[in-house]
């Protein structure tokens, strides 16, 4: 029988069934459309690294081709341009949600801190993925953020060497850039949604700030959650999907374009560290880019 070969008794049917906390509310979603988003990303990345071409002599090229030549190529492409920023705004909002739930508190410490190093992560996969068109943007925005922790005091200069794969951002940082952002951080994410995902199961979601009705219906993971969990994600998937069709994502010139008066400027979600680093000029730029 295929429920004894699956361990469909002992494993998946306490899994899919288990009870979650009576009362909990839309919020307890979160986490589920985050994972969800991550799948999308996943997908349209794949069907993307199909066609691009991670060199300075074609990176901008490719990107062109898939725009205008490559089967779907613009709808993947602003799939996962507007998919990038849904993702960063739902793992944002999702922790904020805890926070002001105080889920951090015993015996969640651990879940909550894998839930931080899953919002590091999911901005590194912006920082990283943001250079790849290799256009005006991508490459002034990039010169700036790696020149931030150059303020480390004594290992600054290394790491910025490190990160950049030599003085300036060249074809290295592209192909060292498209490596992080394809192989080591998406590793990373699945390992540590793994991590949350176990500790979220062990300790369950937090009990509802609010007295549950005590003759409420049971909630359980099946069907309950994952029926409001798809709802949730099938309205935000419908709105990356009318931005892909109807918005091209921006794009400017190609990388070394000569432009005097350019402003370099990043994705909106590292929008508050430039900005905090026009406020702290000259030799207290480590005030903004480090200490606040």
């Amino acid at each position: 029988m295929w429920r004894e070969r699956t361990g469909w008794k002992e494993y998946l049917r306490p899994f899919l069934y288990k009870e979650l906390p009576k009362g909990t509310g839309w919020p307890a979603t979160l986490g589920t459309l985050c994972a969800l988003l991550f799948a999308v990303m996943a997908v349209s990345g794949l069907v993307l690294a199909m066609y691009y071409n991670p060199s300075p002599d074609k990176a901008y090229q490719s990107i062109d081709y898939i725009m205008k030549q490559a089967p779907m190529g613009a709808i993947m492409r602003g799939i996962h341009h507007w998919g990038a920023g849904a993702m960063v705004l739902a793992v944002f909002v999702h922790m904020l949600a805890n926070f002001f739930a105080g889920t951090y508190r015993a015996p969640r410490e651990g879940t909550w801190m894998a839930g931080v190093f899953l919002l590091l992560i999911v901005l590194g996969l912006g920082f990283t993925g943001y250079l790849l068109p290799w256009d005006m943007k991508a490459y002034w925005a990039t010169v700036v953020s790696t020149n931030i922790p150059r303020d480390v005091p004594v290992i600054g200069e290394f790491v910025s060497r490190m990160i950049r794969g030599g003085e300036t951002v060249s074809g290295m940082t592209l192909t060292r850039f498209y490596a992080i952002h394809m192989l080591l951080l998406p590793g990373l994410l699945i390992g540590f949604t793994l991590a949350h995902l176990y500790m979220v199961r062990i300790h369950n979601l937090a009990e509802p700030a609010r007295r549950p009705v005590e003759d409420a219906k049971p909630y359980r993971f099946f069907p309950e959650h994952m029926f409001r969990s798809a709802l949730v994600f099938a309205a935000v998937f419908a709105g990356i999907l009318a931005l892909a069709a109807f918005v091209a994502p921006p794009r400017e010139a190609i990388a070394g374009t000569v432009s005097p008066s350019y402003l370099p400027r990043p994705e909106w979600y590292f929008m508050w560290l430039f900005q905090l680093l026009t406020f702290f000029p000259g030799r207290w730029e480590s005030a903004g880019s480090l200490l606040i």
